[in-house]
């Protein structure tokens, strides 16, 4: 009966596993984002991104990418991954990735605050070798709108398909309460609570291309030349003797 149990147990696991790990795939995940770059496997990990909409790029509109708090005991956080493909065509290379993403924040209170962090990163399919680049705000009191921007120049070397990645975290924190009153002699009108919400409006993410960087003619040709010299070396021995 026991082995049974486990022998199930095993079964399920996995299962359960692959669908907790599963990403959320685009309702469009394959296509063509213009004559140079065709595009496959578009998926969100969390799905906060949303469906992009497609033109020369990928231009995300969340719904709901946001992260809320109403006290500083219980920080509010959200997170997604987009995570796309691309493959280069007519003999170009993906040369540049640039990702834009804007929003905005409201903190209200004592020590109420938001922040977001970013991260771009390209990995070369062929070689598994990886470009990133990461920002960081500040920490964002008050009321207002949040901007960035991210580029990625790649190594002209990086023929061949690139999967580009662009993660986002919001971060939010709210107030505090103390006691108000006469015997913490503060003003009983001031507020030293608060909620802070923070939200991803708008992300967009293109690539760039140029025409791949061909060999030097020296270079290409250096194993015929080195066997063109050493058969007229041979040839000139056999003379001289």
């Amino acid at each position: 009966m026991i082995s049974t149990i486990v022998r199930r147990l095993t079964a399920i696991v996995p299962l359960f596993v692959c669908t907790v790990a599963m990403a959320s795939p685009w309702t469009v995940p394959s296509g063509s984002l213009n004559s140079d770059i065709n595009y496959s496997n578009g998926h969100n990990d969390t799905d906060k991104f949303g469906d992009p909409v497609i033109t020369d790029g990928f231009t995300f509109f969340p719904a709901d990418f946001t992260a809320s708090s109403t006290f500083f005991l219980s920080p509010g956080e959200a997170h997604d991954t987009a995570a796309v493909t691309l493959s280069p065509l007519n003999g170009k290379q993906i040369h540049t990735v640039h990702a834009d993403l804007a929003g905005d924040y409201s903190t209200l209170g004592f020590l109420s605050s938001a922040d977001y962090n970013t991260t771009l990163t390209a990995t070369n399919v062929a070689t598994s070798e990886v470009k990133s680049v990461t920002f960081s705000s500040d920490s964002l009191s008050g009321a207002g709108i949040f901007t960035h921007s991210l580029d990625l120049n790649l190594p002209s070397g990086w023929a061949g398909d690139v999967m580009v990645q662009l993660y986002a975290q919001l971060n939010a924190t709210g107030g505090f309460s103390i006691p108000l009153g006469p015997v913490n002699n503060l003003d009983p009108n001031l507020d030293f609570s608060g909620a802070a919400d923070i939200q991803l409006k708008v992300a967009n993410l293109t690539a760039g291309t140029n025409a791949v960087v061909p060999v030097p003619a020296a270079i290409a040709t250096f194993p015929m030349l080195a066997g063109i010299a050493g058969i007229a070396h041979r040839k000139f021995r056999g003379k001289k003797a």
